[in-house]
């Protein structure tokens, strides 16, 4: 029987565990879900929300033995993902260390290209029909010539790079178990947060060039039934006491017929719990949200990105602002508070078009707003083709993608100018807010409570 610790590694250069947003690690629970029900034996290290250092994951590797070891990542910890894993190197030299996550899944040939990476097996793309085969290959001697003939691994044999094709994607979300949260602390992350995440569904058909959701989850929508999600939402609730449920999909009201089923199924259960969501402004409608309200909804989170149609269009993003105005309009005559996140550093951005950014926010009156600088993260077609959009990367260290540090240049826009605008349109929203209680991220948090740099809840 094959053993393995699956480990969240530490987020970023550093943690304010006041006011950082810590979720439980919903992709490796999904993963130790399918390795328990193949009969495994796994555990979950999630350093963040523990407060762990890589002195603790290796005295954890010394006692528990492991087969092997797995981490996770994003574009912005992968810095801090890899020093774990040399440390790891350095003193299990023959333990298997595989890394997964969306960063490592668009870089992962040229990664294992680099003799001195301590990485030595990665997984693209989705893993859990994949996990329990890796899981096997991976126990005992000999273990790369079968990993490599697991779909979707990339590993090194003989100093070459075998890259396998990934297998396809996981049709019916309905069959996966659900996240094996009894292997995290929940307790301390209902303490830190009032909400944690359910995702109902995979999948983006969507093609803004700044995002990589559709070449990681691919662009069919995929959905779990409306019993399937609601059965997980009543155990989160009647298991763990949280009151709040975060649907985390990247576009939760995608398929419409089947929002309006899941707030039928909140009513028809009396399911009590709040609910926030994240999704696309042209997929709401009034009765929509109507609806969504009664079922327990009070906040909806779009993406806007620029108050300028042309600059959207530019970037692929379909969503046209006059649309956008009326669905927060919308949100506001129904009683569903509306966050609207907006994105300086487009392509043909001038300082003509952050005013006008500024100008739309302060219009629409949302109940929240968040600014960030466009970011090239590996996988979108800004980072494979800067020049198509006349944008220039200035900055490899992934440690610095985030979203008040800028790593591009502009035609007449350094890279200070966009810090200095984006610190600019932060301020400026504050001065300028009327009535409204607008919030938007700062190092700091406004209130005792608040814990998100993007979203607050109020009392």
């Amino acid at each position: 029987m094959g053993t393995s610790l699956l480990v969240q590694p530490e987020l970023r250069w550093s943690v304010d565990y006041r006011t950082d947003y810590i979720a439980p690690p919903l992709g490796l629970a999904y993963l130790a879900a399918v390795l328990l029900q193949n009969g495994r034996q796994t555990a979950i290290l999630d350093l963040p929300m523990a407060r762990l250092g890589h002195e603790d994951v290796l005295a954890r590797i010394r006692k528990d033995q492991p087969d092997w070891v797995g981490l996770t990542c994003t574009t912005m910890n992968f810095p801090r993902t890899e020093a774990l894993a040399r440390d790891i190197k350095q003193r299990f030299p023959d333990l298997p260390i595989v890394v997964g996550g969306p960063h490592v899944t668009y870089t992962a040939a040229t990664l294992l290209r680099d003799p001195q990476s301590p990485f030595d097996v990665v997984v693209r793309g989705e893993a859990e029909d994949v996990i329990a085969d890796l899981d096997l290959a991976l126990t005992g001697a000999d273990w790369r010539e079968r990993a490599a003939r697991v779909p979707g691994v990339c590993l090194r044999i003989d100093g070459q790079v075998s890259l396998s094709p990934r297998t396809s994607l996981i049709a019916d979300l309905n069959s996966l178990p659900r996240p094996a949260r009894h292997l995290l602390p929940m307790e301390r992350y209902r303490r830190y947060q009032p909400h944690t995440p359910v995702i109902t569904s995979r999948g983006c058909p969507f093609t803004c060039h700044f995002c990589s959701a559709g070449q990681m989850q691919g662009s069919k929508f995929r959905f779990r039934s409306p019993d399937n999600i609601l059965d997980e939402v009543e155990e989160i609730v009647d298991t763990y006491g949280f009151e709040v449920i975060h649907f985390s999909d990247d576009t939760f009201s995608y398929h419409r017929s089947r929002v309006l089923e899941i707030c039928d199924r909140f009513l028809q259960r009396g399911i009590t719990a709040r609910w926030l969501c994240e999704t696309r402004a042209e997929t709401l409608t009034e009765a929509m949200l109507r609806r969504m309200k009664e079922a327990g909804c009070f906040l909806v989170t779009m993406g806007v990105e620029s108050g300028c149609q042309k600059l959207n269009e530019r970037m692929g993003r379909r969503s046209h602002i006059g649309h956008i105005r009326q669905v927060v309009d919308w949100c506001h005559r129904v009683g569903i508070e509306s966050r609207t996140g907006f994105m300086i550093g487009l392509a043909g951005e001038t300082r003509d078009t952050l005013d006008r950014c500024l100008e739309f926010a302060l219009e629409i009156r949302p109940d929240h707003i968040a600014y960030s600088i466009m970011t090239p993260y590996p996988g979108t077609r800004i980072a494979e083709d800067p020049g198509a959009f006349d944008i220039e990367i200035v900055g490899r260290d992934f440690s610095e993608y985030r979203h008040d540090k800028a790593n591009i240049r502009l035609p007449g826009l350094e890279p200070v100018d966009l810090e200095r605008e984006w610190m600019r349109l932060v301020a400026e929203t504050y001065v300028r807010k009327e009535e409204e209680t607008v919030f938007v991220p700062t190092p700091k948090p406004m209130c005792q409570d608040c814990r998100h740099d993007a979203i607050c809840f109020p009392g």
